[in-house]
């Protein structure tokens, strides 16, 4: 719903922008946009809000060094004399767009706008004119739409993002090929789903840019892309190379998901912790599920003092670890790991559960500690912290069924299900659009 709500104002937002002007004129906007057009010049600074709201954006994920400054025109054509869109490379540092005066033809067309944003990444990186903007991942152009539609939301509180199709997905427990999702060639045509898909391109966006050197990571796909190299290739091989280099400083598995590729790692983890996390977190269901996922520890133990011998792999809880410790080899990275894997499952649960998980966390660290009676200190802190874990699921869990109880009561389920309600209304006016005959004969027979 929040997200069905930020596409209309996008809407609503674009068709001010170039639709509050009456006759020839130009309109010069803060030094980088200048719009042509038969109407008003009256009511500009929307056309500058989103065009340099793109250009700011498409600052922000490139380097320093590949990121030059470039202007914008916006011609708007007669309708009777429009013929096509047009993005052209006007010069060295400007590019020209044409479009038709007659918005109702294109506002609610985010091809045109991520075409748009396709040329500028392109021209503002000097890897070609600008003209050649089908060569731009669509998730790469779609995550900067998303993140101008939330630019556009008023109500929504600095520093909170919500992915709600995603949060769904995620807690759903279903496998989501999320590579096949971003790597995608074109977008889905329902509504629904292009709405997950933009989810899922801001949040793919934001998870290189936070790699180490994450923009030149950019800048690689995007020079890669213009060469005409399958988009989904390029995306395997440049993330799969960059977190190859990070092997031995950070473990993406999640709990459950181990026997995936390390690319297919780093998905599942950043979907994960993007959409489930403190500001939107699981139920408390889902919390225990995480949790004893969690719980698991795998590692690798000698099974004889030979030299070659080949090492084996082995699970147990990680209350059973004391009495695991010389079997195990590295264990600082396994208990490393763990901790990281708790950590993560804190980050996504309610914050009332959230410092037993942390108490669990920190009592790992006395099995790295050579003193006396480690292993029974470690254990007392260790169960004292998941009774109080279960203790408050259990009081979690009955706040949450009493206000679905309270909300089933008070709040009108039209409300309630509105988003589901929504949904299957727009599904029905597609079908009938699709095939008007059946409609028109399924009218008449009701």
């Amino acid at each position: 719903m929040v997200v069905r709500y930020e596409k209309l104002l996008l809407t609503v937002f674009l068709f001010s922008i170039l639709g509050v002007s009456s006759f020839y004129g130009q309109g010069r906007l803060g030094g980088n946009v200048k719009i042509f057009t038969k109407k008003s010049k009256r009511d500009l600074a929307p056309v500058r809000s989103f065009f340099t709201s793109a250009d700011t954006l498409i600052s922000r994920i490139l380097p320093k060094k590949r990121c030059a400054d470039i202007s914008y025109s916006v011609v708007l054509i007669d309708k009777k004399e429009f013929k096509k869109v047009e993005i052209l490379s006007k010069d060295n540092n400007a590019l020209r767009v044409y479009l038709s005066d007659d918005i109702t033809a294109w506002q609610n067309k985010n091809e045109i706008f991520s075409n748009i944003i396709a040329s500028a990444i392109l021209k503002k990186s000097a890897v070609s004119a600008g003209e050649n903007f089908e060569v731009i991942p669509k998730w790469m152009t779609h995550g900067i739409l998303r993140k101008i539609a939330r630019r556009s939301q008023r109500s929504s509180i600095p520093g909170t993002i919500a992915y709600p199709g995603i949060h769904a997905l995620v807690l759903s427990g279903a496998d989501i090929d999320w590579l096949g999702l971003i790597s995608s060639s074109s977008f889905p045509k329902d509504k629904n789903a292009y709405e997950i898909y933009m989810e899922a391109s801001e949040i793919i966006l934001d998870s290189i840019l936070r790699l180490p050197d994450g923009k030149n990571l950019i800048l690689d796909i995007i020079e890669l892309s213009n060469k005409s190299i399958v988009s989904v290739d390029i995306f395997k091989s440049v993330i799969t190379k960059k977190l190859y280099e990070m092997k031995s400083r950070m473990d993406y598995k999640i709990p459950g998901k181990e026997n995936k590729t390390p690319l297919l790692n780093w998905l599942n983890y950043n979907f994960k912790i993007s959409s489930v996390n403190t500001f939107t977190p699981s139920t408390a269901t889902d919390a225990e599920k995480l949790f004893l996922k969690s719980e698991l520890v795998s590692y690798y133990a000698k099974t004889s003092d030979e030299k070659n011998a080949a090492p084996e792999e082995r699970f147990c809880k990680i209350e059973e670890l004391p009495d695991k410790l010389d079997e195990i080899i590295d264990l600082n990275s396994v208990i490393l790991n763990k901790q990281r894997d708790l950590v993560r499952v804190a980050f996504g649960i309610p914050i009332p559960l959230q410092s037993s998980v942390y108490s669990m966390q920190r009592s790992m660290d006395l099995l790295l500690r050579d003193q006396k009676d480690q292993k029974n200190i470690f254990l007392k802190k260790y169960t004292t912290a998941k009774k109080m874990f279960f203790n408050k699921l259990e009081m979690q869990n009955q706040l949450e069924q009493y206000m679905l109880s309270v909300e089933k009561e008070f709040v009108p389920p039209g409300y309630r299900f509105y988003g589901e309600i929504t949904a299957m209304k727009d599904m029905d006016a597609i079908k009938r659009k699709r095939w008007p005959e059946l409609t028109e004969l399924m009218d008449k027979c009701e």
